[in-house]
């Protein structure tokens, strides 16, 4: 692999790379971790005590979330525990109600329960997605993965929430969190010490165009003609000012916050602010646009994505479905652009579907297909 183009390999991970979470570290080594798809994800949120109706004392807990479900989808605390209502779902209900809420400063009770019912369903993700990762420890397949990008100096865009594979990365000693994310972040802090965070350049790179848990956004309640619900991004000349905590060293990975500075104007006095929270993206339907993806750093984000796609020379999708119709068209476009061949690497149980492959072969054209039933069969094969 020496001697390669820089980023000529792109790796994409979806929810199946998350699904083979295994752990690599005493005392659950070999043990498959049930980590949270989206459609079983409140009913692990459950079984973790991460979503509860009550707190010891009886008193309600998670009511504006809870409520919201019961109102919009019709299921009760008890019918989450078995029903498979996706988090996706949910959380792109929320983010359009919001964003369709009137412009008037003054919030209705109902507005202001859809407001603090997505709250919780963040707090809820971040959580239920932390101690996971906190508890196992690192995954083995993101580790050797991990190993692979930082040599190759690959891409890796992931579509996932979770940090499994930012903490891999980091742990190689090769990739860092200030640098590593494509995206610049003028403020950083790591173990509550501000540093510089220069200096160190990463080995690979890591996109996230539905962002992450461990990065962080200020919002407010006020409404912004130019960006909806969604408070204004710092100018482009100024671009984003962020707050980034280190996972410990070698250690299992722990929540770290990343606040994204937001420039309001001097006379902005927003009659309601809010404190800091997760800044993910839900998977929006084509048409619905979300005023969350609109900000710099997301656009500079996707922008790096389609890029990579249209350079590359060998795709690994690891788990990932191809569900989302304006993803699989921005694919198809920019990998139309290209004259490099492709070898495509397809990691996923579904290769046994000639119509799951045909899909893929429709959007990438690729020169050849390499097909692996399983993030760990992949594994041991680059590993040879």
């Amino acid at each position: 692999m020496k001697g390669r183009t820089q980023y000529s390999e792109v790796i994409i991970l979806g929810a199946g790379g998350s699904g083979s979470f295994t752990p690599i570290e005493p005392p659950f080594v070999g043990t498959a971790v049930p980590f949270p798809m989206a459609n079983d994800f409140f009913e692990k949120a459950i079984k973790h005590q991460i979503l509860k109706e009550r707190n010891l004392k009886g008193d309600p807990l998670n009511k504006a979330l809870l409520g919201f479900i019961q109102y919009k989808f019709g299921f009760s605390f008890k019918d989450l525990k078995v029903n498979k209502l996706s988090v996706e779902e949910v959380y792109i209900e929320l983010d359009r109600l919001i964003g369709n809420r009137n412009k008037s400063e003054n919030w209705t009770e109902e507005e202001l329960n859809l407001y603090f019912a997505k709250r919780e369903l963040l707090e809820v993700i971040k959580e239920l997605f932390s101690k996971l990762s906190r508890h196992y420890g690192p995954c083995k397949y993101h580790t050797i993965l991990a190993e692979r990008v930082v040599e190759n100096e690959s891409v890796v865009i992931s579509f996932n929430w979770d940090i499994l594979m930012d903490g891999a990365l980091y742990n190689t000693d090769k990739w860092f969190y200030e640098t590593g994310y494509g995206i610049k972040f003028k403020r950083i802090y790591f173990s509550k010490k501000e540093i510089l965070g220069e200096g160190k350049k990463s080995k690979g790179l890591l996109l996230k165009p539905h962002g992450s848990i461990n990065w962080f956004r200020y919002e407010d309640l006020a409404w912004s003609n130019k960006n909806g619900f969604t408070a204004e991004p710092v100018s482009e000349s100024e671009m984003e000012e962020t707050h980034l905590f280190e996972f410990l060293k070698k250690k299992p990975p722990r929540t770290h916050p990343v606040h994204m500075r937001l420039y309001l104007g001097k006379d902005y006095n927003p009659p309601i602010k809010k404190p800091a929270e997760i800044d993910i993206i839900p998977p929006i339907p084509p048409g619905q646009g979300s005023k969350l993806e609109e900000r710099p750093a997301f656009k500079r984000i996707c922008e790096q994505t389609y890029l990579a796609i249209r350079n590359a020379e060998r795709i690994i999708a690891i788990g990932y479905a191809l569900k989302e119709p304006s993803i699989r068209l921005r694919f198809k476009n920019y990998r139309g652009e290209s004259n490099k061949p492709l070898l495509l690497t397809l990691v996923n149980k579904s290769v046994i579907d000639p119509e799951f492959v045909k899909n893929y072969k429709e959007i990438f054209n690729p020169d050849k297909v390499d097909l692996f039933h399983s993030f760990e069969e992949f594994c041991n094969a680059i590993k040879l």
